[in-house]
């Protein structure tokens, strides 16, 4: 099986859901339909702040390649077209994420495998940010249009779809118990779904007197339903999204040891400003770290990134 190659200007699109927040219609953070808008592979953000993860030497057409780990990054305008007017584009537009899912094991350019999404066969999507899961729902629009291709096996089928696997099921587990013990990310259920529902088509009447009230109620807690949103984003604020983090961890293990590279890594923070602890295999000596320890703490600051090993990037360059 074949798979033609990423390049920085390649464009990828999609559709999913993402919560819309519109108060007083919508006054708790609610998954809708949302267009995962058009962007290339090197985003401005995401490259300024080391999302991206393309090749510097390796260039097809003169342009940078795709390589496993890449993630289109922060700032994807995504927007939810029932509702337009949504006040969670502040949080979700700063988290947007679009990563490569599939990787081809046997063909690596500058010691990393190749990223592949494509349309065509195998199909190989993209792993796109969503409301209450993220999912495998961008696709690649003009890659096609490259000249070189590279072998992908049925392992590297099988973690990529492992790998999407673990992600959906986490975030169906904690949204239900989100939603289960009353938190507002539980806006997934049905009754709040069938509420809104009501009130977008009409089919609900409500007195003006219950409008006022629920607008006053909406607009004083809106502010705090959205730094709370952006908080839960940097790190878990309760038991659930610790466990939820963990539990991401732990697939992370899973996936890093069916490759023969066991690492467990726990990460807090945003875009542009962010740590992480990591522990697995120790690295093959370097000129820079002679003795390299199990043990990796990276952290980041805009555009730079460092860890204790002597690796990481400036401004989307790696070191």
């Amino acid at each position: 099986m074949r798979c033609t190659i990423n390049v920085a200007w390649d464009v990828s699109a999609g559709v999913l859901t993402h919560n819309v927040l519109a108060t007083p219609i919508v006054p708790v953070p609610t998954p809708m339909i949302s267009i995962e808008m058009i962007c290339t592979q090197m985003w401005t953000l995401g490259f300024l702040l080391g999302q991206n993860k393309l090749t510097t030497k390796v260039l097809h057409k003169s342009g940078p390649i795709v390589l496993d780990g890449h993630d289109c990054g922060t700032m994807i305008p995504d927007i939810t077209p029932l509702m337009m007017a949504n006040l969670f584009y502040v949080i979700s537009w700063p988290f947007s994420s679009r990563k490569i899912a599939f990787a081809s094991s046997t063909v690596q350019m500058e010691g990393t495998p190749t990223g592949c999404a494509q349309i065509g066969l195998p199909l190989l999507p993209m792993m796109t940010c969503g409301d209450p899961i993220s999912a495998p729902t961008s696709l690649v629009l003009s890659n096609q249009l490259n000249t070189v291709t590279v072998g992908i096996t049925l392992f590297d089928l099988f973690m990529g779809t492992i790998g999407i696997l673990i992600s959906i099921i986490i975030d169906f587990v904690f949204e239900m118990v989100d939603a289960n013990s009353g938190n507002w990310t539980g806006a997934f259920s049905r009754e709040n779904a069938g509420k809104v529902t009501k009130s977008i088509f009409g089919r609900q009447v409500i007195s003006l007197e219950v409008m006022e009230q629920v607008a006053r109620t909406a607009m004083d807690s809106v502010a705090l339903t959205l730094v709370t949103a952006f908080v839960k984003k940097l790190g878990p604020v309760n038991g659930n999204d610790a466990l939820k983090r963990v539990a991401g961890a732990v697939g992370g293990l899973l996936t890093s040891t069916l490759q023969g590279n066991p690492t467990f890594s726990l990460g807090v923070g945003m875009p542009g400003y962010a740590a992480k602890v990591s522990v697995g295999a120790a690295p093959a000596p370097t000129a820079k770290d002679s003795n390299p320890s199990m043990w990796s703490i990276e952290s980041q600051v805009l555009g730079y990134t460092r860890d204790t090993r002597g690796g990481g990037s400036s401004w989307g360059t790696p070191l």
